[in-house]
């Protein structure tokens, strides 16, 4: 069975699933990765996007955590 995915409601589906599935893929709750991003990406610098990608985000909450602690 191929996935269609010509239909707005089907690619809107597919891509918020994408979202989730990587997200839990990379052992982050998808609900709090989601609720961050959505927070920080307004004032996010388009040439550091990477950092906002779930696969690296576990490391950037993780230095910024220690950072927190040192300070």
């Amino acid at each position: 069975m191929a996935i269609s995915i010509s239909k707005p409601e089907n690619l809107q589906h597919y891509r918020d699933t994408i979202l989730i599935e990587t997200a839990k893929l990379n052992d982050l709750n998808p609900q709090e990765y989601l609720s961050e991003i959505l927070a920080r990406i307004n004032d996010h610098k388009v040439n550091r996007l990477s950092e906002v990608l779930p696969w690296n985000w576990k490391a950037l909450t993780k230095t910024q955590c220690q950072e927190k602690r040192t300070a």
